[in-house]
């Protein structure tokens, strides 16, 4: 065997012997490799069973601010009940002793036919601006037919009605022009009435 041949299987035998010590070394770092992406891999899966456990937490906490939520929304409608009573009451009241006052001077005929006649043509000018809600169109009809009569066509019983849509609209809005309606309707409906009264009944002896 020549020299050649020696040399070439020497440097034949030194790769041979380099390429597996670098297969072991790169066996032995793959593995490291390997064994810390398990870590990883079980540092992640403690990571998830801890954002797991804290989405839980925070279902908890939704349904139970979504409780909370439901006892403020029931106290929240418990104080607007008891302030529309409140408020319905003091309507009411304030209705009642205007129509005290209202009945007391149309008893002592102290409103005029020439006043009566201003309220017609306020009630008849204010009908033509009122809104349908929480009146409905056949009800503002009504209004604005009445006081487009003659005070000589319009009947108490057509003042009632008046009256009474009148003071449920002024009940469920509270709105000033409704209580203003009101309240000129009712003192033309107490003039009025009372002068027919007295006219019935003929001069006192």
């Amino acid at each position: 065997m020549d020299e050649l041949t020696l040399a070439v299987l020497g440097l034949a035998v030194t790769i041979v012997v380099q390429i597996a010590g670098l297969a072991y070394w790169l066996g032995r770092k793959f593995a490291v490799i390997e064994e810390r992406f398990g870590e990883v891999d079980r540092r992640l899966g403690e990571v998830d069973k801890r954002f797991e456990e804290v989405n839980r937490r925070l279902e908890g906490l939704e349904r139970r601010f979504g409780k909370v939520d439901e006892r403020f929304e029931g106290l929240e409608q418990s104080l607007r009940d008891e302030v529309r009573r409140a408020l319905s009451v003091v309507a009411s009241t304030a209705t009642a002793m205007n129509g005290l006052i209202v009945d007391f001077l149309a008893l002592k005929g102290l409103v005029t036919r020439e006043e009566r006649d201003f309220l017609r043509r306020q009630l008849e000018s204010m009908a033509s601006r009122m809104a349908l809600n929480p009146i409905t169109r056949e009800e503002l009809e009504f209004i604005r037919k009445v006081f487009s009569k003659p005070e000589e066509e319009i009947t108490i019983e057509e003042l009632d009605k008046v009256l009474e849509i009148l003071k449920r609209w002024f009940l469920e809005s509270g709105r000033e022009e409704a209580y203003k309606m009101y309240l000129y309707a009712y003192m033309f409906r107490a003039s009025l009435y009372y002068e027919r009264l007295r006219k019935e009944r003929g001069p006192e002896t």
